[in-house]
């Protein structure tokens, strides 16, 4: 760390709004329909879908890149 009392003055100041964070997320939490539980899975299958996302995500970048008419500006 840098200097200790700009430490704790930069924590005082990011309290506030980490203890909003959770009350609001603890809040929501009870809404009915907030949360889903899934079956189990293997890794395999998120190793997959992470694939399978970044090849769709480099196929849209290089038709982008060819055509810069299609960026969004």
């Amino acid at each position: 760390m840098l200097w200790t009392p700009l430490g704790q003055l930069l924590a005082l100041l990011a309290w506030p709004f980490l203890q909003w964070l959770l009350l609001v997320s603890r809040l929501l939490a009870h809404v009915p329909g907030a949360y889903t539980t899934l079956p189990p899975f293997s890794v395999g299958w998120v190793w997959g879908w992470y694939v399978l996302i970044s090849l769709w995500y480099l196929r849209v970048d290089r038709y982008i890149v060819k055509n810069p008419s299609t960026r969004y500006t």
